[in-house]
């Protein structure tokens, strides 16, 4: 029997099937089985599927004859499924050659472990990547479950035994079934692992963008309560119900406005604020929710998002004409930054020059110039994040050339952040020169302990 089973579940998307099959088939690792659940697919999922039944014995193909819903797909996968480790893939994610051989070495080694997942990308529809993950929790992670949707449960490898305990699939939950599990896991006590290095991909196209968000928002209630009224549910983290319930709301907010369903939007605003009355006095933290929101690799067009959140803003909560214009600012130099990326340095230079006349403290730095320019540095896909922020700095229009005068602080914190991350995902050979970099740049750096002690641990290490 293989020691893996692979479970990719799939509806009408042979477009994008081959692109995970093949991703699955060139593993370094072989000792597996690939279980292709069909939910009565009327493309050409069947055709390509007898192709790849021909070609590899590992991967079987099973064609429901009625549309029953993704759980029954999962659930009629898992029931087929020998393998004493299963991952359930979405039929338009991949995951890199190396990722089941490392995820398995790490299970061997951790057997407290219940499951392990890696860093991912995310994708758009033709494969491009567009970002990265920064460095994930693991251990004991119910807390940061139940606020963060930070697992890729596609790239996520779990001992059977585990699902098994936890009584596996629920049928109650129509969508968000892989948040349902992970927190089942977690309140049972388990540990999750994780490798600090994208080694996942998941796809984002318009068909899981404008996805049925009253389905979702209906699973997540009974998602929640059924975590929160578990028996094994800490006493401390129980006190951190409305946080929860917060953070569900504004996830809803990106999905309902982004599908550009500003009365649910609104309506999940509004919820929000019930869970945060102190939001009606200050609210910096729902400006920084909404930020954030618009930010997302989710959000195609930043500027337009959260336009539309300032156009259909509650009456409960009042913003004054400088809130709006920072707001929208900050978010237009989190777009150009994008454009950055991009090497569209022309559009680029266009949003910070509007960015600066919305919000013009742009020009003073701060902590927040800095964490929007540390955040996005640190995502980008390719190369890196000290290239990132010299590349900002070198192509600034003239309105922001102030920025330029901290390029020595910045680039040494670029690199300092870089060491650390390099340090958790145990690439140590990497730390040693982002160190140099740091010191090169602002040699005060020297001052600072742990640094120089991840440096050293680091030339031993490698």
């Amino acid at each position: 029997m293989p020691r893996i089973s692979i479970i990719i579940p799939v509806f009408n998307r042979a477009n994008l099937l081959s692109d995970t099959l093949e991703s699955v088939l060139h593993q370094t690792y072989s000792d597996f089985e690939v279980i292709v659940v069909d939910n009565a697919s009327a493309d050409g999922t069947p055709g390509l599927m007898a192709r790849y039944c021909q070609r590899d014995p590992r991967v079987v193909y099973i064609r429901k004859a009625v549309n029953d819903g993704m759980i029954a797909a999962w659930h009629t996968g898992y029931q087929r499924a020998s393998g004493e480790f299963v991952s359930v893939l979405s039929s338009d994610d991949t995951i890199e050659p190396e990722l089941l051989e490392r995820q398995l070495a790490y299970l061997e080694l951790h057997l407290s472990a219940a499951l392990v997942y890696p860093r991912f990308y995310n994708i758009d529809f033709d494969g491009r990547r567009l970002n990265k993950t920064w460095l994930m929790p693991d251990g004991f992670v119910l807390d940061q479950l139940l606020v963060d949707r930070f697992v890729h449960f596609g790239a996520t490898l779990f001992r059977k035994s585990a699902l098994d305990h936890i009584g596996g699939f629920d049928p109650s939950v129509q969508t968000d079934a892989g948040l349902d599990i992970l927190l089942r896991c977690a309140l049972a006590g388990y540990q999750f692992g994780c490798i600090q290095e994208p080694l996942g991909s998941c796809r984002l196209h318009l068909q899981n963008q404008y996805r049925n968000i009253a389905k979702e928002e209906a699973a997540l209630d009974i998602i929640l309560r059924k975590a929160f009224a578990h028996p094994s549910m800490p006493p401390a983290t129980a006190a951190q119900k409305d946080r929860a319930y917060t953070s569900m709301r504004m996830w809803l907010v990106l999905g309902y406005y982004n599908a550009l369903n500003f009365c649910e939007g609104k309506r999940n605003l509004r919820q929000a604020l019930a869970l945060n009355p102190s939001w009606r006095t200050d609210p910096a933290e729902l400006l920084a929710w909404v930020r954030a929101l618009a930010l997302s690799v989710r959000v195609f067009e930043p500027e337009r998002f959260v336009t539309d959140v300032l156009s259909h803003w509650p009456d409960e909560i009042e913003l004054d004409v400088r809130q709006r214009n920072e707001l929208t600012g900050q978010v237009c130099f989190g777009q150009a930054l994008r454009h950055y990326q991009a090497s569209e340095i022309a559009d680029a230079k266009r949003m910070v020059e509007r960015a600066v006349q919305l919000w013009p403290a742009l020009l003073t730095g701060g902590k927040l110039v800095e964490d929007l320019l540390f955040s996005h540095a640190l995502s980008i896909p390719d190369g890196s994040p000290r290239w990132f922020v010299n590349k900002v700095l070198d192509n600034l229009p003239e309105s922001a050339a102030a920025l330029q005068h901290d390029r020595a602080r910045l680039l040494s914190h670029i690199s300092v952040l870089s060491a650390f991350g390099y340090y958790h995902a145990c690439e140590y050979k990497f730390v040693p020169g982002e160190v140099m970099s740091a010191v090169s740049s602002h040699p005060t750096i020297l001052g600072n302990w742990g640094l120089l002690s991840i440096c050293v641990r680091s030339l031993i290490a490698a």
